[in-house]
Parts: C-alpha cells; sequence; structure tokens
C-alpha cells in the first residue's frame, strides 16, 4: 500500500519514511499540501500522514480539500501536531481528518494507528468491490427486463395481427369454420 507522508520538515519525513517503509509500505512524500494533492492524484493512495502547519496549505486545508474533491475512492488521513487542545482536535476533526497524533511522534502509537487505518481502509475496499457487484447485476437485471418488455411487445402485436378461427363439429364429426 502506499502512503502519503506529509510534512515540510525534512527530519520528520526521514524520521517516519524509515518506519513506513520497514513496515512494508511505499512511501511517497510531500512538502506541503499542494504536493500532497499532486502525489494523490497521481498515485492511488489511500492512507495520508500530514503535519498541521506547513507553508502554502497546511494540514488542515488538506483535509477540507481532500474531503470536497472526489477522488473515486476513500482516503484515510492521519493528523500529525503538536497542538492537542480540545478545540484543535475539533477543529482538525470537523476539517475531515480521521486521527490525531500529537508530536512528539511515538513510533508505536503511529504504527498501531496506522494498522486500525488499514482495517478501514480494507473495509471501504471491500465495500466498494461489493457495490461494483452490485451495480453490475442491477444493469444486468434492467436489461433483462428492458428485453422482457420488448418480447411481450412482440408477443402482443403478434396476437393484435392474428386472425381467430374457432372449428367447430357437429354429432356427425362433419367440421365447421365460425369466425
Amino acid at each position: 500500500m502506499k502512503v502519503l507522508l506529509v510534512d515540510d520538515a525534512i527530519d520528520v519525513r526521514l524520521f517516519v519514511s524509515k518506519y513506513l517503509e520497514q513496515w512494508g509500505f511505499e512511501v511517497k512524500v510531500a512538502k506541503n499540501g499542494i504536493e500532497a494533492l499532486e502525489h494523490i492524484k497521481q498515485f492511488n493512495i489511500q492512507l495520508v500522514i500530514s503535519d498541521w502547519m506547513m507553508p502554502e496549505m497546511d494540514g488542515i486545508q488538506l483535509c477540507n480539500k481532500l474531503r470536497t474533491t472526489d477522488l473515486g475512492h476513500y482516503i484515510y488521513l492521519i493528523v500529525l501536531t503538536s497542538k492537542s487542545e480540545q478545540i484543535d482536535v475539533v477543529k482538525g476533526l470537523s476539517s475531515g481528518a480521521d486521527d490525531f497524533i500529537t508530536k512528539p511522534i511515538n513510533i508505536e502509537i503511529l504504527q498501531a494507528r496506522i494498522y486500525s487505518a488499514m482495517r478501514i481502509i480494507e473495509m471501504e475496499n471491500k465495500l466498494k468491490y461489493m457495490n461494483d457487484i452490485l451495480m453490475r447485476q442491477n444493469t444486468d437485471i434492467k436489461k433483462a427486463y428492458v428485453q422482457l418488455d420488448a418480447n411481450l411487445q412482440e408477443i402482443q402485436h403478434m396476437i393484435g395481427n392474428t386472425e381467430v378461427v374457432v372449428l367447430t363439429s357437429d354429432n356427425a364429426n362433419k367440421v365447421s369454420n365460425i369466425k
């Protein structure tokens, strides 16, 4: 799975990237939200770990942008921040963040939160897959109904253009034609 790490501090990018790679992730990095959006459009990113405070476009602005843009799939967003006041948590969650990790980063907490995110991403992927199957089946059913309707109309047309003939016979087995 590709993980996008967004932080303007090179030491944080190097530190966190090292662990992400050890845990088996393909890591992409960006210095701010603008670069992050470019990476998200270019690569199939489902997990973003972003610093809150960055130049040009901060983590909260990135959250808002991601939540108002149709990317075709859900992106789980973890915000790294030194902010820990309730008002900050509310602001971050309201902007679309899924989780928070306070700085300095505790690597075990980061790993646990990432694995939790992966479970949610996996469920979202399964739901999307099942929804795609249901959509295809619904399309097939609609096509079958259209074909049944066409067949019914053809049968009704054939019945409407058919001459009805009633045959009767008497006791002497003489057949007569009555219209």
